[in-house]
């Protein structure tokens, strides 16, 4: 039986493996469709990943910290920001207990 002669509904399901005149049909098992939706979602992970790194180094940009530069890059500058910020609201309630007094 060739190919144009299977019904479209049945030659969708399959794959062609040789493209000569004998035509081998196999069924895709489900082991392929776990991996088409495990490739599908680390790829959404890689997304998610990317686009908050890049909103990251832009928030960082705008405070004049400068964030171009690697992902590790990125990531440490931000974390030398928040330390930053955390020692300066540390400072600021250092200062308003001492004036509380």
């Amino acid at each position: 039986m060739t190919a144009s002669q299977l019904s479209p509904a049945y030659t969708r399901k399959h794959i062609e493996i040789r493209p000569k005149e004998v035509i081998l049909l196999s069924h895709p098992s489900p082991l392929d469709h776990k991996r088409k939706r495990h490739a599908q979602t680390q790829k959404h992970q890689r997304d998610r990943m990317k686009a908050a790194l890049e909103e990251l180094a832009n928030t960082l940009g705008s405070q004049g910290v400068g964030a171009t530069g690697t992902r590790a890059e990125v990531v440490e500058m931000a974390v030398e920001y928040i330390l930053g910020l955390q020692r300066e609201i540390e400072g600021l309630r250092d200062r308003d207990r001492s004036e509380s007094l």
